[in-house]
């Protein structure tokens, strides 16, 4: 059985200073690294139990707000990075399928590696969209690969990518 706790923090001097209010403890580290651990030695003196059974979550009021918008921009970040793997998924599957331009072609259009490339391609044949293809698949046979995430993508040449105006 587990049972979880909110550790507060706030800075003290050079010190932080770990409230947990529902158990009324007080205790003081001088770095962040050490709080959690001294939150749960600190409920394990105090209830007699083992560490293992105490859940933690560690608190800093003063930043919140600060680390809340940070974790947004995270959250903000991973959404535009499926959207752009779902982008060129659709381009490679639409470049190499679809207008039957060459590989090495394709990689030029969209600024990527030829592993690049491939993976991409075979991640558009494995999706389960709905979208209406051109041409029947590529060996008549239905059959597709598995999809794998990728790696961050090297730079897209300027000439590669459609104006905005």
């Amino acid at each position: 059985m587990s049972t979880h706790y909110e550790a507060r923090l706030r800075r003290t001097g050079r010190w932080w200073a770990v409230d947990i209010p529902e158990l009324a403890i007080h205790t003081q580290c001088r770095t962040l690294d050490e709080a959690e651990d001294m939150a749960r030695d600190a409920i394990v003196e105090a209830l007699g139990v083992r560490p293992e059974t105490v859940g933690l979550t560690l608190v800093v009021p003063e930043v919140a707000a600060l680390l809340e918008s940070v974790l947004a921009a995270r959250r903000q970040r991973a959404a535009a990075d499926a959207a752009e793997e779902k982008a060129l998924a659709d381009a490679a599957h639409t470049l190499s399928e679809d207008l039957r331009i060459s590989q090495g072609d394709a990689c030029r259009l969209l600024g990527v590696s030829q592993q690049e490339m491939s993976r991409l391609s075979r991640a558009a044949r494995s999706s389960a969209d709905a979208r209406p293809r051109l041409l029947g698949p590529p060996n008549g046979s239905g059959m597709t690969r598995p999809r794998q995430h990728r790696s961050a993508p090297p730079p897209r040449p300027g000439w590669a990518v459609a104006d905005d105006a």
